[in-house]
């Protein structure tokens, strides 16, 4: 912004990168646990549960990290 301000949609993305950055491996991490689980002969609707699950753990712990 003119102002010396910083610009609001500016900072708008650059959280939602640094967010995206943070939550990556995560994710990534959650579809490693599908796979091995499809792989190993689960239904992947359990799988995805199991993997919903160690999302919601993992992002628990994240924040609380913080």
């Amino acid at each position: 912004m003119l102002d010396g301000q910083p610009d609001p949609q500016q900072m708008v993305t650059q959280a939602c990168m640094d967010t995206r950055e943070l939550l990556a491996p995560v994710l990534e991490s959650a579809e490693g646990v599908k796979a091995d689980m499809v792989g190993r002969g689960w239904s992947a609707e359990n799988a995805e549960a199991v993997a919903v699950s160690y999302v919601q753990g993992m992002l628990g712990k994240v924040f609380d990290a913080m």
